[in-house]
């Protein structure tokens, strides 16, 4: 999903909002954008936490990063929780797990 436009994205939770079953659920995992940071500061702090975290060493990491800064998209939590309510999810979402740094998260969506 963070590879995806937002356009994009609000076009998948519609579709998926459309093959739910009426109580059905749609469980997400994805990476996430922390409240008031934008997409510059994200790939800043996410490849740091990579080059900290990951164990990757040059040309991987090199291309890890690279892959980061031109290809991630990723929302905040409150964009994305709003996109999946615009479709028809409940209003917020189960939050399964968070980890750390704040950056990788598991939802869950409800229909109803």
């Amino acid at each position: 999903m963070h590879h995806l436009s937002s356009e994009e994205k609000q076009k998948f939770f519609g579709l998926c909002r459309d093959i739910a079953a009426p109580a059905g659920s749609l469980l997400f995992y994805d990476v996430f954008r922390r409240p008031g940071e934008t997409r510059e500061e994200y790939a800043r702090a996410y490849t740091a936490m990579m080059k900290n975290e990951w164990g990757l060493v040059e040309e991987a990491l090199e291309n890890t990063c690279r892959h980061v800064r031109e290809r991630d998209s990723p929302e905040t939590l409150e964009a994305t929780e709003r996109m999946a309510r615009q479709a028809g999810f409940v209003a917020e979402s189960l939050r399964l797990y968070a980890d750390a740094d704040g950056f990788h998260r598991l939802l869950i969506f409800g229909a109803e």
